[in-house]
């Protein structure tokens, strides 16, 4: 491991590492680690707010376009008709408040979704960000279908 390899690791990574290296008293080692941790502490008080990232994203999403999809699917929320692009923007926006909020020891990687919408809350080096989209489709393979072959899968989906 030499400095210049450090960019390419994670600040947890480096963490144990530096712990390994204080066992192994590589005190050089352990001085260029801890400088490069303490670089991207100071580095990611300068991170975008939670208040930066919601105006970006959706500034960014096209709530517009959702919403024609959403009128010309005659896509509904609640009873309530086709969401206007207000509901669509305060519902969006809360859902990406909602997703920052969780607990940051569930995961690094989090998602909620509704609506239409999927939030996505990453944590990287103790750096959160966020990630809005809107689909309109997916499909997973689950335990159930990776044990059929296709054509049982097929054979089956037909029947319903």
């Amino acid at each position: 491991m030499v400095k210049d390899d450090f960019k390419f690791y994670s600040t947890d990574f480096l963490s144990n590492r530096l712990e390994l290296e204080l066992i192994n008293e590589n005190f050089e080692l352990v001085s260029e680690i801890n400088d490069e941790i303490n670089l991207r502490e100071i580095t990611y008080v300068k991170t975008m707010s939670l208040e930066s990232q919601i105006n970006i994203i959706i500034n960014s999403i096209g709530l517009e376009r959702i919403h024609l999809v959403m009128e010309n699917l005659n896509w509904c929320w609640r009873f309530s008709g086709v969401p206007t692009i207000d509901e669509l923007k305060t519902e969006a926006i809360s859902m990406l408040k909602e997703v920052w909020d969780c607990d940051e020891h569930l995961s690094h990687e989090l998602a909620i979704s509704g609506g239409g919408f999927k939030v996505t809350r990453l944590i990287y080096d103790g750096v959160k960000s966020l990630k809005l989209e809107f689909i309109l489709s997916d499909f997973m393979i689950d335990e159930d279908i990776l044990l059929m072959t296709e054509e049982e899968f097929y054979r089956v989906n037909n029947e319903e």
